[in-house]
């Protein structure tokens, strides 16, 4: 079996007012891991980032932009980064495509979320 498809590791891109089908998906379908590139979500997703969460699916935001970083502790309001941290999403600090790379080989590894949050926290393009 191909390593990438041990585990199933989606990414995203999101975009103001996205629809929540991915989330959905993920959670019905047992996924490991969603990459979502972009700065926050609109409240409509935090029900479907709670479930994946409590699934044990881990959920990665990384930023869209080809350089820089995510606001990382900045708005509070829902949706906002601070509450999508204290959620349990964990923000990348390098692209989608590494950052998935890395969450299927965490995943082989059996590496914790406090591990795997740790590791993407330092990571840089």
């Amino acid at each position: 079996k191909v390593i990438t498809d041990a585990f199933n590791c989606i990414s995203y891109k999101s975009y103001a007012d996205a629809g929540d089908i991915f989330l959905k998906e993920a959670n019905a379908e047992g996924y490991n891991a969603v990459v979502i590139e972009g700065m926050g979500f609109a409240s409509k997703l935090n029900q479907q980032i709670k479930q994946a969460i409590e699934k044990d699916i881990i959920i990665a935001m990384v930023p869209r932009t080809s350089s820089g970083f995510l606001l990382y502790n900045t708005y509070g309001m829902v949706g906002a980064e601070i509450q999508l941290r204290n959620l349990g999403v964990i923000y990348s600090r390098t692209t989608s495509e590494k950052t998935r790379l890395f969450l299927i080989v965490a995943l082989l590894k059996k590496w914790t979320v406090k591990e795997i949050n740790f590791f993407l926290s330092k990571c840089y393009n």
